[in-house]
C-alpha cells in the first residue's frame, strides 16, 4: 500500500529542474532582453539548441532560406515560440525512463495537451504561455508515479491491459484519492 506520507518524502529524491530553463523563463520575462541573449543561452544546451533550429526549419515555419543559427532561429520563431520549446525539451529531458513507461508518448501526449490549451486560450482572457505551460505540467503527478513507484504502475498497467478498471486498482495499491494513475 503507497502511504502519502512516504511518497512525499521520496519526491525529495526527484532531478531538479535545469537552472538553464530558470534563467530563460527569467529572460523571456525581460521586456528589454535581447535575442542575441536568449540565443546564447539557448547555445548552452546541445540538445535544446538542435530542437529549436529545427523546429525553425520544419515546413510550418520555414520561409526561405534555411535557418543556420540559434540566433535566426530566435527570430523565426519568436519569443513565444521559443519559450514553449523550450519549457516542453527541458522537461522531457529532466525525468529518467522507468520501465514499462512510454516516456516519449507521455510528453507526446502532455505537448498535444498544451498545444490544444494554447490555442484555446487565445479564444478567452487567459495568457496563452501560461495555459500551454500549465498545460505542461497536468499530468505531471502520473509521471512522479512512474518514477517513484515504478513496479505499483506497472502492476496498474498490466491490470488495465488485461480489461481491468483503473479506479478500484489504483485504491487497492493506495491510500492516495487518484482517479488516474496510468494511461489505459
Amino acid at each position: 500500500m503507497l502511504e502519502l506520507s512516504q511518497l512525499f518524502k521520496e519526491v525529495k529524491q526527484l532531478p531538479v529542474l535545469p537552472v538553464l530553463l530558470l534563467d530563460l523563463m527569467q529572460s523571456f520575462s525581460d521586456e528589454d532582453v535581447r535575442v542575441e541573449d536568449i540565443a546564447k543561452k539557448i547555445g548552452m544546451d546541445q540538445s535544446i539548441s538542435a530542437k529549436v533550429i529545427r523546429i525553425a526549419n520544419s515546413a510550418a515555419y520555414r520561409r526561405g532560406k534555411e535557418v543556420e543559427s540559434i540566433e535566426q532561429a530566435v527570430i523565426r520563431l519568436g519569443f513565444n515560440q521559443v519559450r514553449s520549446i523550450v519549457v516542453a525539451a527541458t522537461l522531457s529531458n529532466t525525468f529518467p525512463s522507468t520501465p514499462s513507461f512510454d516516456k516519449n508518448q507521455f510528453w507526446k501526449d502532455t505537448f498535444i495537451t498544451a498545444t490544444i490549451a494554447k490555442k484555446l486560450a487565445k479564444h478567452t482572457n487567459v495568457n496563452q504561455e501560461t495555459a500551454f505551460t500549465c498545460a505542461m505540467m497536468h499530468n505531471i503527478g502520473e509521471l512522479l508515479l512512474q518514477i517513484l513507484k515504478p513496479q505499483e504502475c506497472s502492476l496498474i498497467a498490466m491490470a488495465v491491459e488485461s480489461g481491468e478498471s483503473v479506479f478500484p486498482l489504483s485504491v487497492k495499491l493506495s491510500d492516495l484519492t487518484i482517479v488516474k494513475l496510468v494511461h489505459s
